[in-house]
């Protein structure tokens, strides 16, 4: 028997797969022939592969094999020996086409009927025998056998179609070039596609869709050639594979997936008409379109030795891939959503059950439990720092190394820090590591002493009473002045800085990762010179003085007072992060007292915004604009709880679902801000528009805004809708976050994830199942945090492990700041 987290033997290495598959999508089942050649460095009495929920059909002649359930292992023996040298092995096997958004699974809408494969990160061994690590990297020549009316996508470009007997027909894919296991791609099932347009270098590019929806698949196509065309600038290096092409699949467990040629979607991230969808739809489907495809060199083409190095796909995607989307709209200057998500980042990164960007990791079920802030927002973060501290000709050039070095095979994280120091001439590891290798980040105060500026620094940790940690880091220090920007570096406990004129702001442009606090001498001086701060800045403010305050370390009246500078805000981001934290306090930490206070708080900073907007969009609004009506609506209906912004969502709600339509903008606040208010009728009107929405958009914005319903009649009705099906299962940690932030319903969106927990929940794909778990976190009131911590602490899965020890504690710090907070809201 193998440990569960057994590793393969490299001397063993697959070099190509013959795959031959024939789906039976009416049983739901499919039958596979497989060729696997490969190298052995010395005599092999025995191989070691991966298999998984597969029964095996046929085994190489003069073998033996066995299957190791429990380590998902299978084990050829061989009378005489492999000798060194290649060989193949011939197997064939049969399996299930799974109902639970893993391996190959089906999707149904309606009478259609699909196959989609997720094979990441070891989910390939549940498709076919394999060697399911990713430094195993081997060319793939795939066979689909499938249903005559279905069409069938994969990595690469169609190289023959063939009757296969009634009914069914037989399709060829060109061969790959070497990918991981966890690479490969099909989906099967009623598709179109758009029209066909190339990049500039002449790959061919398109999005596959449902059927009907092509149309509205075009601004997501050429998202992806404008992605391909830049990033082949920035790497020096042509897209590696035969075709670009993205699928948009109606059930996925994730948001997206960079298989090379075939990059999976969810599909409201592709079907984006820019005449109905919202401006924040169409970001997004910009931003995961640059992320996917930034993925074809990182992680792709340099694919990553190990799990522990999870973050070199993941921190450079999302870094590099805000390069791409701010090359291509520039006029979104999406560097203040870069560092809004930040956000997400530091509040992970607080935690004493946090980890480091490079973390050790045993398995790949150990690495999706990473797939979170830190390895995303942190690690995008700490590569930006690296980037400014080291200049950007530098930064990219070290990049280019880096990749031209390991183009085709894995690499560490050691080796790209090599290419950095070659490339800038500067000890980049010794830095580097200490920002990737420990978990945390630091505080920094600011205090003035005999006329100079000293900085220190300890660990932040939300938990006040955790042990104080001696760990300190490295930390280049751009700081705003008077006179412009002074750079410094701190790399013991303190430091201490000679300005020319008086300090700003700690962290010009949002660069560094590091929290914040000063002074009362040097804040007197940043307010009143907050004018003078970009919104990179404003925004870094805001949110780093919220969490000080909401974790008991900055006086809530500070925090207060900042808003009362910000009255007149008008960038959209720093006014959606200032959203976010009156949501907060109004789900979590406002009592009867204070209700009105938080009310006029919101009126103050976001009624202007809606008397100068107004509720319809202008001819030549920018897309900043578009979105931030909404917000302001969001703002003034839930958090003031406005009654003239509630009748009037209300009103133009119900006339859009009679088919007076809406601004795609508008339709997601009005149905939020209508919910509450709203009966079992309007709630079945909602309904509807997931069943049959209006557009590929309106079903997203209805199911953010049902869970919203205040009625219990309309509550249960949701519940319904659970148990039907109607709400997938990728969606149900929407549902329950914003059910549990609901205070009227959370109870009873508690009390229905516990109820439905074992049957529906558990065996649900990890990612999916983590997810709904920690929504959890929203339960603060006392009864219902000691009730949800109880059954968190009984929740047996050892893919949840590290996720369910995270959300432990930040229920438990959640619970303990609202109370704080709610306190000191009411005496300041």
């Amino acid at each position: 028997m193998r440990p569960p987290d057994f590793r393969l033997d490299p001397r063993v290495r697959p070099t190509r797969y013959g795959l031959d598959l024939d789906l039976d999508m009416g049983a739901w089942t499919f039958r596979g022939r497989e060729r696997i050649e490969l190298v052995c460095d010395e005599e092999r009495a025995e191989i070691v592969l991966h298999a998984r929920d597969l029964e095996l059909l046929s085994v190489p002649d003069g073998s033996d094999a066995s299957l190791d359930a429990a380590a998902g292992a299978l084990v050829l023996r061989f009378a005489r020996p492999l000798s060194a040298g290649t060989h193949a092995l011939d197997l064939e096997f049969a399996g299930t086409i799974r109902p639970d958004l893993k391996a190959l699974y089906r999707s149904i809408a309606g009478e259609e009927r699909y196959a989609i494969t997720t094979l990441w990160p070891a989910e390939a061994r549940r498709l076919y025998p394999c060697f399911d690590e990713p430094p195993f990297k081997a060319r793939f020549s795939l066979t689909l056998t499938v249903p005559s009316d279905a069409t069938a996508i994969a990595n690469t470009r169609v190289v023959g179609r063939e009757d296969a007997g009634p009914g069914r027909t037989r399709w060829r894919f060109a061969e790959t070039e070497p990918l991981s296991p966890y690479l490969l791609a099909f989906a099967v099932g009623p598709f179109e596609g758009t029209p066909e347009i190339r990049t500039r270098a002449g790959a061919p590019v398109r999005v596959w869709v449902p059927r009907g929806l092509a149309k509205d698949a075009t601004f997501a196509r050429d998202a992806q050639r404008d992605a391909i065309d830049w990033l082949e600038t920035y790497t020096g290096i042509a897209y590696p594979y035969d075709k670009v092409e993205g699928v948009g699949v109606r059930d996925f467990p994730a948001g997206a997936m960079e298989n090379p040629g075939a990059v999976t979607y969810r599909l409201e991230l592709v079907t984006t008409d820019p005449a109905t969808a919202s401006a924040r739809a169409l970001k997004a489907t910009v931003s995961v379109a640059s992320h996917e495809l930034t993925h074809m060199w990182w992680g792709d083409l340099a694919t990553l030795a190990w799990w522990d190095d999870l973050w070199l796909s993941e921190s450079f995607a999302t870094f590099v891939g805000h390069k791409a989307e701010d090359a291509v709209h520039p006029e979104w200057s999406v560097w203040r959503d870069f560092v809004f998500g930040a956000t997400r980042g530091f509040a992970l990164d607080a935690l004493t059950s946090t980890h480091a960007i490079r973390a050790d990791a045993a398995s790949a079920e150990a690495a999706l439990q990473r797939v979170d802030a830190v390895t995303y927002q942190k690690g995008a973060s700490v590569l930006r720092m690296l980037e400014a501290y080291l200049g950007e000709d530098a930064f990219r050039e070290g990049v280019r190394r880096y990749l031209r070095r390991f183009a085709g095979g894995s690499a560490t994280a050691r080796d790209f820090w090599d290419a950095l120091a070659t490339a800038s001439g500067q000890d980049v590891g010794r830095v580097a590591e200490a920002w990737i290798t420990e978990p945390g980040h630091p505080i920094v105060t600011f205090t003035m002493s005999s006329g100079r500026v000293v900085a220190r620094q300890q660990r932040y940790l939300r938990d006040r009473d955790a042990a104080t940690s001696a760990r300190r880091w490295p930390v280049p220090l751009v700081l705003r002045t008077r006179a412009g920007e002074e750079r410094a570096r701190l790399d013991g406990d303190e430091v201490m800085l000679r300005f020319r004129d008086a300090l700003l702001f700690p962290n010009a442009r949002a660069t560094g990762f590091y929290r914040f606090a000063v002074d009362a001498a040097i804040r007197r001086a940043m307010v009143a010179g907050v004018a003078q701060l970009d919104p990179l800045e404003r925004l870094l403010w805001v949110d780093n003085d919220w969490t000080l305050a909401r974790d008991g370390v900055l006086p809530a009246a500070d925090y207060l007072a900042l808003l009362d500078a910000l009255a007149g805000e008008r960038d959209r981001a720093v006014l959606s992060c200032v959203a976010e934290h009156l949501a907060w306090i109004s789900s979590h930490a406002t009592t009867p007292a204070s209700a009105p206070r938080l009310a006029s708080i919101a009126e103050r900073l976001f009624r202007p915004v809606l008397e100068r907007l107004g509720w319809d969009a202008r001819p030549g609004e920018d897309d900043d604009d578009r979105e931030l009506r909404a917000v302001a609506v969001g703002v003034l209906g839930e958090v003031a709880r406005a009654d003239d912004v509630r009748g009037e969502a209300m009103r133009r709600v119900v006339g859009h679902l009679d088919g007076a339509r809406q601004a795609g903008d508008l339709v997601g606040a009005i149905a939020h801000v209508a919910a509450p208010g709203g009966d079992v009728e309007l709630q079945r009107r909602y309904a509807m528009r997931l069943r049959q929405p209006a557009d590929p958009q309106d079903e997203q914005r209805f199911l953010g805004a049902i869970p919203a319903f205040a009625d219990g009649a309309a509550t249960k009705a949701t519940f319904a809708l659970i148990e039907d099906g109607t709400i997938r299962a990728q969606d149900l940690s929407t549902i329950y976050f914003v059910g549990m932030r609901n205070t009227a319903a959370r109870e009873w969106y508690w009390q229905d994830l516990r109820a439905r927990f074992e049957r529906t929940i558990a065996p649900l794909e990890a990612m999916v199942r983590n997810s709904i778990l920690s929504s959890l976190s929203q339960l603060t009131p006392a009864t219902l945090a000691r009730e949800a911590d109880d059954f968190l602490a009984s929740v047996d899965a050892s893919d949840s492990a590290e996720v369910l020890a995270r959300v432990r504690e930040t229920l438990r710090l959640q619970s303990a700041a609202a109370r704080r907070f709610a306190k000191a809201f009411e005496t300041n």
